[in-house]
């Protein structure tokens, strides 16, 4: 049996980037009628969970994530069961207005849930208007499983802020490539990802799916997963920037050659540090030390000039005792002539 699988980003809350477009004034939905609006959903996605109907959470939701709910719906069904059997309680909600001026407008509903008898967990929804006409729906649904969410980025009039197109490249991973990155890792099997952090969403989804599939009691089968990324692109909320992370008044196509001048600026300082370091210890060495550090070379030197003295010597030698007996046989040819 094959199972194919599509990679669903549905959220994202980043930091580091820029704000939209100044003319995006307004937010087209007041935070009052946006509360209500996730009130009227809790309530309704409880009674559909109640009775798994397919059709009333059509009402509520859009793609995708209509597509994952129709499906848990419709498996439970085919267990037999007549409920989702789980018990949701929301503790604390926050909305989120960003800034919009148009079609399709957005907003964020941050929830501490109670999922039965679990621990505490904060969703992420995600709720769209496309049209005048059209109902408010969620779109989009995120969990934060052990891990604290960040401070999104409001203005002045408490309204938040999306990600625009033209901040994008200003972040580490572009919203595009974050479902093709995790279709990777779901497919490679692997316990390390230098994007996303190891969790039961991540390096551990793979085990998660298994552990599902054989709670259905399908008994002994052979299965191969398969991931691939959806199309539904990411929406992006800002955050506050950490000390430390991209200010936003850096030009992104500057970083590179940026990273290239301080790695070669570290590399200096350290050269520098190290060669005074040198210096420093040189000067504050034990002069006897530093003179026993130094005898072996000075002897070598004083070693090769005496033998060099030694050679010079002896050739005056040789040369004086060649001229003695050149003098020598012209005396005594002088003589015998």
């Amino acid at each position: 049996m094959r199972v194919r699988l599509a990679v669903v980003i549905l959220l994202v809350v980043t930091s580091g980037a820029a704000a939209v477009s100044a003319a995006a004034q307004g937010s087209g939905v007041t935070p009052e009628a946006a509360e209500q609006v996730a009130r009227d959903y809790a309530d309704a996605n409880a009674r559909n969970n109640a009775t798994l109907d397919v059709e009333g959470q059509a009402a509520i939701e859009d793609p995708p994530i209509r597509a994952i709910d129709d499906a848990t719906f419709r498996e439970y069904r085919g267990r037999g069961q007549t409920s989702l059997g789980q018990d949701i309680r929301v503790e604390d909600r926050r909305i989120y207005v960003p800034q919009q001026s148009g079609y399709p407008l957005r907003f964020l509903s941050s929830e501490r849930v109670v999922f039965g008898g679990e621990p505490a967990a904060r969703q992420l929804l995600l709720f769209v208007k496309t049209s005048e006409s059209a109902p408010w729906r969620v779109s989009m649904a995120a969990q934060v499983v052990k891990a604290s969410l960040p401070k999104l980025r409001t203005d002045s009039d408490g309204l938040a802020r999306l990600v625009g197109a033209d901040a994008e490249p200003a972040l580490k991973v572009k919203p595009d490539a974050l479902a093709p990155k995790l279709a990777k890792l779901w497919d490679s099997g692997r316990s390390t990802s230098k994007t996303f952090e190891p969790g039961p969403l991540t390096t551990g989804a793979v085990d998660s799916f298994v552990q599902s599939l054989s709670a259905t009691g399908i008994g002994q089968a052979r299965v191969r997963f398969e991931f691939g990324p959806a199309e539904d692109r990411p929406v992006c909320f800002q955050t506050t920037v950490p000390s430390g992370q991209l200010r936003q008044d850096r030009d992104p196509r500057r970083e590179g050659a940026e990273a290239r001048r301080r790695r070669r600026a570290h590399r200096r300082h350290r050269y520098l540090r190290r060669h005074r370091e040198g210096r420093r210890s040189l000067e504050h060495h034990d002069p006897r030390r530093l003179n026993a550090t130094r005898r072996p070379f000075e002897s070598s030197r004083g070693e090769a000039a005496r033998v060099a003295a030694a050679r010079s010597s002896a050739l005056r030698a040789r040369t004086a005792v060649a001229r003695a007996a050149s003098q020598s046989a012209s005396q005594l040819s002088r003589v015998t002539s």
